[in-house]
């Protein structure tokens, strides 16, 4: 019973702080049905389970758009998802000390709506570029939005998927949680067919020659990241942040190994992989 009042009351306290973010009146109101909807629609979806009918239900009754305005900058969230989850500075706090880039190349693989692609572009202003890297078409969109609502010019927003080579491949989308969407079916939704790219191509179109920090949340896709990235890796050494699926986790240890990286656990799925 007891941790059930404390759970109760930090999610009160998210509630307040989210409600903060919020740009307007009619965002805030928005927001406060959205959070009162979460734990009925929470039980429903676990009933139903996750991925059976579950996943038809949204985790958030968000009925429209809105903007939050952060310590990291503004950020347009899209109704019925969970997307204004992943742009508050209360969202994986535990990344944030390996986010400390002054000058160069930050690369944001699996850039979702830009929170982290925002936050380091407004760091580094002309001292260096970002490179936001999103396949999901709609969620690319916001992501320019984003970039342009915060008047950012050292962003390219890129829509293609990274992987280790060039071709075509079918890309499954979450409806309620863009976040999830992923090349493996049980973590997407609806498929469509997205381009793919190794990171090493992007890297010499963009002439990105100063990578100093990647990040990869590519929901199980990184080993095929990593193995287009061999170059960059080799030459650069740029320091890594990466989320990695628990099958994953074998192959990516040994790729980085391999090209002379020493790997850190952070917290959850996310490793800090960097050269001694």
């Amino acid at each position: 019973m007891k941790m059930l009042r404390w759970r109760f009351i930090r999610y009160m306290q998210q509630s307040k702080r989210l409600v903060y973010y919020c740009a307007t009146p009619r965002d805030k109101m928005l927001m406060v049905i959205a959070r009162a909807s979460h734990i009925p629609l929470h039980f429903l979806r676990r009933f139903f389970g996750y991925y059976g009918v579950g996943r038809l239900l949204p985790d958030y009754l968000l009925l429209s758009n809105i903007c939050l305005r952060t310590p990291h900058g503004q950020f347009i969230c899209r109704r019925f998802t969970n997307d204004f989850v992943c742009v508050v500075p209360e969202h994986e706090p535990y990344l944030q000390r390996y986010f400390g880039i002054e000058e160069g190349i930050f690369i944001d693989v699996g850039a979702h709506i830009g929170g982290y692609t925002v936050q380091v572009a407004r760091k580094l202003g002309q001292r260096g570029r970002v490179l936001a890297i999103e396949p999901d078409p709609s969620t690319f969109q916001v992501l320019r939005k984003n970039v342009i609502l915060n008047g950012l010019k050292n962003v390219e927003c890129i829509n293609v998927a990274c992987s280790d080579q060039e071709g075509e491949q079918q890309f499954f989308r979450s409806p309620f949680q863009p976040g999830f969407n992923s090349f493996i079916a049980p973590l997407g939704g609806k498929p469509i067919v997205v381009k793919t790219t190794p990171l090493d191509a992007l890297v010499e179109l963009y002439r990105a020659t100063d990578v100093r920090l990647i990040k990869i949340d590519t929901e199980g896709a990184e080993v095929h990241v990593l193995r287009g990235s061999s170059h960059v890796l080799t030459q650069a050494s740029p320091r890594l942040i990466i989320e990695v699926m628990p099958h994953n986790r074998r192959m990516v240890h040994d790729l980085l190994n391999s090209t002379g990286y020493r790997v850190e656990p952070i917290s959850g799925s996310y490793w800090f992989a960097h050269k001694p």
